[in-house]
């Protein structure tokens, strides 16, 4: 499964919505510089064209800490929140990168558990599963292939958790607007499936 398509659809926003999960797990990903790939368009599918960019492990962090200075500054906008994780960030490519996107997505879930309701079914099923993420990100010392891994594939693909994010793309869906080029916004609309 691809981790980042997974994590994105889950979240219905665009953080790494369109990014291909592929990593490095030679020695070379272990060095500071580390080089991380993500699709340029589509659905991250093979065949793609892709392109490749080396991030350090500072601008990784720095790039994660972005998002998630915008996640908290949306605090009850949800739009504000859509808006926050709509960048499309490297994948991660060694442990150190991997803590800092699972400290990404842990804040984003807990922010859509907010947004649905922290005591709704919806809201805790999404804040549960931040909660189980950041563990199996702490018990596994944020190796490569976390992310990949069938233990956050299952996680993330819960029924509880597909249902609190069908609830949140639905009522998510008023903030998704692009610019036609002419001034005036236009509704996106995002695929079922």
């Amino acid at each position: 499964m691809n981790i980042r398509r997974a994590l994105g659809i889950l979240a219905i926003v665009a953080l790494g919505a369109t990014g291909a999960a592929c990593s490095s797990k030679s020695d070379e990903s272990k060095k500071k510089d580390t080089t991380t790939t993500a699709a340029n368009s589509g659905s991250g599918d093979a065949g793609e064209d892709e392109t490749t960019t080396t991030v350090t492990d500072d601008e990784f962090a720095s790039a994660m800490q972005e998002i998630r200075s915008g996640i908290k500054a949306a605090g009850s906008d949800e739009c504000k929140l859509v808006e926050a994780v709509s960048s499309n960030p490297p994948t991660p490519a060694n442990p150190a990168q991997t803590k800092e996107f699972v400290l990404t997505y842990v804040a984003l879930l807990n922010a859509i558990g907010d947004q649905l309701g922290a005591d709704t079914e919806n809201g805790k099923a999404v804040k549960e599963a931040a909660t189980q993420f950041q563990k199996a990100g702490e018990d596994n010392d944020y190796a490569d292939g976390l992310l990949e891994s069938e233990e956050i594939s299952k996680l993330m693909t819960g029924e509880k958790v597909n249902a609190a994010m069908m609830a949140f793309s639905t009522s998510s869906q008023k903030c998704m607007t692009t610019d036609s080029g002419d001034g005036a916004d236009t509704e996106t609309t995002i695929p079922e499936g």
